[in-house]
């Protein structure tokens, strides 16, 4: 099926979640931004960089276990597509797991990689889920936001 049918036989979203993902979405820039902030702060600096390092590693996981999601709800997926998904939705967590290992700044910096491996495969798997352009634009916002944290946490940690 092309990706043209798949979004046309997509449930449009209404305004009330796209309301919903928007507030969600950037409200979960704040631990990011407010981790940062307390990490830097010298305030319980261990602490407040193993919260901002539990977050990083959480969401990254989470964006990633979507694509185990998709894989299982929608029906008309092709076996070799599903496969791909169920196989990219852990990848996110292993590489954010085997990052924590590293030392700063490369485990900051190899986390915003991750990130950003993460919404490029988000787009690529657009190609056959059909989501929302809107979806995406989202995304990317939501991704710099998260790149842009582990980044300042690199050269600030």
């Amino acid at each position: 099926m092309s990706n043209e049918a798949r979004a046309q036989q997509r449930p449009e979203w209404s305004p009330s979640v796209w309301v919903a993902l928007r507030w969600l979405g950037y409200g979960g820039w704040l631990p990011f931004a407010l981790g940062l902030m307390w990490a830097v702060s010298g305030v319980a600096t261990p602490v407040a960089e193993r919260v901002l390092i539990a977050y990083s590693v959480s969401i990254v996981t989470f964006v990633g276990a979507l694509s185990w999601a998709w894989a299982l709800a929608l029906p008309d997926l092709a076996p070799s597509e599903r496969r791909r998904l169920l196989i990219w939705s852990v990848v996110p967590s292993l590489l954010a797991t085997a990052c924590v290992a590293w030392p700063s700044p490369w485990m900051w910096w190899g986390l915003a990689g991750v990130y950003g491996l993460a919404f490029a495969m988000d787009w690529r798997h657009n190609q056959i889920l059909g989501w929302p352009l809107a979806w995406l634009r989202l995304r990317a916002q939501l991704t710099a936001g998260a790149v842009l944290a582990m980044l300042l946490a690199g050269f600030w940690l």
